[in-house]
């Protein structure tokens, strides 16, 4: 019997070809883009899943940052003997040379010899238990041995850091998958951090920059011992940080965090909305087409047929639509998977040959898109009495069905939905492009200096002031957006308080070449050599934090090895240092010349390519010794909301998706209606109708549809684009043209798929519409 109602099937699906392949187009389209976000969520769900014990691996924060002072771990570790291995971390950039090979390197870690006991890493070369032990250690990934040494082995050579220190390869790794939180080109011991800063941050309890894990032994949680972190803070810092949580983040939880966690879900909840919109699509078609077999159905009841025989003849066909189109899905993904994969910046694998869940993924969800697709025309085909279906009188309920209408509105809202949301992230990227950020970010290069001399810069910045080009150069301890976090003490300062503030280090010239507006005092000033490592500049926040009514003048100080108390010369109006997903901060710019690795040159507007050229030349004679490596200030800036520019195209790509396969059922029902009403415009044309009258009563139906799914998306729409919203400080507001653009937009697309079925129905020979029935 089984057999039989798959030939059956089969049968049908040729006879009626033009549904058929609307139909399986519509499952097909559907099915790829929900199993297409399904590996990519599988895939974001991975991350850190593959180290050994990682359900007991933690990193410390708190409930601002992720950061924590270097005393912290040790501390940890002597305290809780729950606390198995304790690994401290943190990421530098220097130069690396090897032979006549330079090359800056961004990916540059130091930890704790014990990161190989928390964390997995495959060792090509080397004992892991003894390769950071050496304080000049140095571990290379095999993509970068290859990069500096080819196929020779690089266990033993020398590689020299920073232009001046030896470190000895100890270690070869194959590299670090892509599916973890921190990624790592070399690891060097992290008791270099003091030798490389100048400043004593192992002992330091006020200098909040590195990241501490722990692996936690199986007899405590994360949470039992977060109750003691209150405690143990005031053991080690007195009442310095009574303000300040420690908690335990799973690692496997960092990847997952909130922004990637709302995007997730976003992605997951368009890929089922798309399947639904399929679905819906299928169903809708299908039971428009199952009325064309009303008889069949009325006799197969007489002869003796029952009705859970008949379900099964209609549940078997659209199981054949659902795997027929399986194929075509499979094909389809493998086309979307490297889209999707670019427009979220992974690499994401299908595995089919190498991993059996996929398959079962797609048999699973052939299986059930053809039985919930199947479901509402199998049951609605068989409900009705053998005479009534014989003779042919349900045709007028059919026309009057509640429920086809509703699946038509129903796919339209979701398509708007989708289009309102692209259309807003669109206008908020519009408004972070256009927001004044209180400095002019627009034709600014920045150049790494990495620990050149001093005498270098000053030569580089000399030379290039005499070209027109140039308008102006400073330099800055960090490339765009990075500062760091610190303890600061001010004049009027209460000795119970030890508060910790943003800063990082510039130069001369610094809010000038930034175009900084300065609101009280002054600048930074070549007249004034005692504002190096002394002085500093506060912005409004700082101000506000701090409780003046004028800042100038008065003493401030960040608490680092090499400084004592300084002075307050300026305070400048506030500026974005971090992306508008937040609130401006309170910040101190710090005039520490010895910390700025990066130059930041404004380049006069039109003469880019001229530019760069006249800065590489000046480069060449004056840091021979450095590789030239620039980026421009925008393109870092971009950077900050990539997930934004994903999500904006990523939403494009599928509202547009969606409208497509609602239109095609939208093509399939309006086909299917005049179908059934070719004797109706006939006799209308014969008694006058013209054709604009005949084409307005055929669309008006589905106009008015398309019209309540505007009506029912909009406020929909609107709470949702407002909570996405929320994750910003500063946003755009959710504009009426939004909703005019895809109210008009859904209209002019239905109505012309519309058009183009009815004016051909309504231009046809009335007589041969007639004879047709």
């Amino acid at each position: 019997m089984i057999l039989h109602h798959f030939k059956i099937g089969f049968r049908n699906i040729r006879k009626a070809a033009f549904y058929s392949i609307l139909n399986i187009t519509g499952l097909a389209l559907g099915m790829a883009c929900f199993l297409s976000v399904i590996l990519f969520v599988r895939y974001e769900l991975s991350y850190d899943r593959y180290h050994e014990n990682a359900d007991r691996l933690f990193r410390v924060i708190t409930e601002a940052y992720a950061s924590t002072p270097a005393p912290l771990g040790p501390a940890l570790r002597s305290d809780f003997p729950e606390v198995e291995v304790l690994v401290r971390t943190t990421m530098n950039s220097m130069l690396m040379q090897y032979r006549d090979k330079r090359f800056y390197e961004d990916r540059i870690m130091l930890a704790d010899p014990t990161l190989f006991q928390g964390f997995t890493f495959t060792f090509l070369s080397g004992d892991e238990e003894t390769a950071l032990l050496d304080p000049h250690s140095i571990i290379f990934t095999e993509t970068t041995a290859r990069k500096y040494f080819g196929d020779a082995d690089p266990i033993g050579k020398t590689v020299i850091l920073g232009g001046r220190t030896d470190f000895t390869i100890t270690g070869l790794i194959e590299d670090i998958p892509r599916n973890t939180h921190f990624q790592s080109d070399f690891i060097i011991p992290f008791t270099l951090v003091n030798e490389f800063s100048n400043y004593d941050y192992l002992s330091s309890w006020g200098a909040w920059n590195f990241r501490t894990y722990v692996r936690l032994n199986k007899k405590i949680s994360a949470r039992h011992l977060e109750s003691s972190m209150a405690d143990f803070l005031r053991r080690h810092t007195g009442e310095r940080f009574t303000d300040t949580t420690l908690r335990f983040q799973p690692v496997t939880g960092i990847h997952f965090q909130t922004e990637i966690r709302r995007y997730v879900t976003l992605f997951s909840a368009v890929g089922i909305l798309i399947l639904i919109v399929a679905c819906i699509n299928f169903m809708n078609l299908a039971s428009a087409h199952s009325m064309r077999r009303m008889r069949e159905v009325g006799l197969r009841k007489v002869i003796g047929a029952r009705k859970g025989q008949l379900v099964g003849q209609f549940l078997s066909e659209s199981l054949v639509l659902s795997f027929t189109a399986l194929p075509l899905a499979v094909c389809l993904m493998s086309l979307f998977v490297p889209v999707l994969g670019r427009l979220v910046g992974e690499s994401i694998r299908i595995g089919i040959f190498s991993d059996p869940l996929p398959w079962i993924a797609f048999i699973g969800i052939a299986i059930g898109v053809g039985f919930v697709s199947g479901s509402y025309p199998a049951f609605f085909a068989t409900a009705f009495r053998p005479a009534d279906a014989v003779r042919g009188g349900i045709r007028r309920s059919y026309r009057r069905n509640r429920l086809r209408n509703f699946l038509v509105i129903v796919q339209f809202i979701i398509s708007i939905i989708l289009i309102i949301s692209t259309l807003v992230i669109a206008s908020q990227m519009q408004f972070i492009k256009n927001k004044d950020l209180g400095y002019e970010h627009e034709h600014l290069v920045n150049v790494r200096f990495g620990g050149s001399d001093r005498s270098q810069y000053e030569a580089f910045k000399t030379e290039l002031m005499q070209y027109p080009e140039i308008v102006n150069i400073t330099a800055s301890g960090f490339s765009v957006y990075g500062y760091a976090y610190q303890s600061v003490v001010w004049e009027g300062l209460s000795a119970d308080e030890d508060p910790m503030m943003n800063w990082f280090p510039v130069d001369m010239d610094f809010i000038e070449t930034f175009r900084i507006e300065l609101v009280e005092g002054r600048g930074f000033l070549a007249d004034f050599p005692s504002d190096i490592n002394t002085n500093y500049i506060l912005n409004e926040s700082a101000v506000r934090r701090i409780g003046w009514d004028r800042a100038a003048g008065k003493g401030f100080q960040v608490l680092m090895a090499g400084n004592g108390p300084g002075t307050v010369v300026g305070v400048v109006k506030d500026f974005h240092f971090r992306s508008l997903h937040h609130e401006i901060r309170p910040l101190a710019l710090y005039l520490l010349p010895r910390s700025c690795n990066f130059a930041a040159i404004r380049i006069v507007p039109g003469r880019v390519e001229e530019s760069i050229r006249l800065i590489s030349e000046v480069w060449r004679m004056t840091v021979p010794d450095r590789p030239f490596e620039y980026w421009f200030w925008d393109e870092t800036f971009d950077n900050l909301y990539r997930m934004e520019q994903k999500s904006m195209r990523f939403f494009g790509y599928l509202s547009s998706l969606s409208l497509f396969i609602a239109c095609l059922g939208l093509l399939g029902l309006v086909s299917f209606i005049i179908e059934q009403r070719r004797k109706e415009i006939g006799i209308r044309k014969v008694l006058g109708a013209t054709t604009p009258d005949i084409m307005t009563r055929l669309v008006r139906k589905f106009a008015l549809l398309i019209l309540v799914a505007n009506i029912v998306a909009w406020p929909i729409g609107y709470v949702l684009m407002k909570r996405w919203l929320a994750q910003f400080a500063y946003r755009s507001p959710i504009e009426p043209w939004i909703f005019i653009v895809s109210t008009s937009g859904t209209l002019c697309i239905a109505l012309a798929v519309l058009c183009l079925q009815t004016v051909r129905a309504a231009f046809c020979n009335p007589v041969e519409s007639i004879r047709y029935e």
